[in-house]
């Protein structure tokens, strides 16, 4: 087990290749460094030390490697950093909020994104949501950040409410400030939430687009709908708009 950050850092360097670096360089428009390593391989090369972390539930121990992965400033090691500190999810304290909000504001890509909000950000918030009114006011506070991976990110961190718990009304409180986001990633993050959302409360999806669909892209609707039945995808673009008074039930 690779329990020397060092070490963890050294055999994904091996791991990877120069042309895969550039490749996933380009394809995410990072100005970071990239060691090449596929993501299943980083993954696998993380996964036994946040196991051992989480069998001690020493959740201080995996922040303190994970930071030294992230200070690297290079996309695996930062990916590694992700995977380990969430094999603690289910013993998260305020640290792990703090660390996930303070790295959304380090990153320049997707990737990243999508690994800080659902597997750090997200599981905090489904925990300790009776307890955390003040982390549901830092999220909305989130949407007028200028940082669009911000923007993001407090959309993908209420995907574990919506999954687990069945609850939407954080994703809507937030979705409703995003509808007009001009950011290609945060549009795509609305759909994304907007389609979990929809696999257990399909009725209240279709009412809130009917309510924000003019302010809403097209392309944005068409993702959070897309598993849905064809009669319920049409309801959602072409039925009656709702009055503002019908946002209130999905808000």
């Amino acid at each position: 087990m690779l329990l020397d950050a060092e070490k963890l850092i050294l055999q994904l360097k091996k791991s990877g290749t120069r042309m895969r670096a550039e490749s996933e360089k380009r394809y995410l428009k990072s100005e970071a460094e990239f060691f090449g390593v596929p993501v299943p391989v980083t993954r696998r090369l993380a996964s036994p030390v946040g196991a051992y972390f989480s069998a001690l539930g020493d959740l201080s121990g995996a922040l303190t490697y994970a930071r030294k992965l992230w200070t690297l400033k290079v996309h695996e090691p930062r990916v590694a950093a992700i995977a380990i500190v969430g094999a603690c999810a289910s013993f998260y304290d305020d640290r792990v909020w703090d660390l996930g909000g303070r790295w959304l504001g380090e990153i320049d890509n997707w990737a990243l994104c999508d690994g800080i909000g659902p597997h750090l950000l997200a599981p905090f918030v489904c925990a300790h949501r009776p307890r955390h009114k003040s982390r549901r006011r830092e999220i909305i506070g989130w949407t007028k950040n200028a940082n669009p991976w911000i923007r993001r990110g407090a959309l993908l961190s209420t995907l574990r409410n919506t999954r687990v718990d069945h609850q939407c009304d954080l994703l809507f409180e937030v979705a409703r400030r995003l509808v007009q986001d001009q950011d290609y990633f945060v549009q795509k993050g609305l759909g994304w939430m907007l389609r979990e959302c929809a696999h257990h409360r399909p009725r209240e999806v279709i009412t809130f687009i009917q309510v924000h669909r003019e302010d809403m892209r097209k392309s944005t609707i068409t993702n959070a709908v897309s598993r849905l039945p064809k009669t319920l995808q049409r309801a959602a673009r072409e039925g009656a708009a709702r009055p503002p008074e019908a946002a209130k039930s999905v808000q």
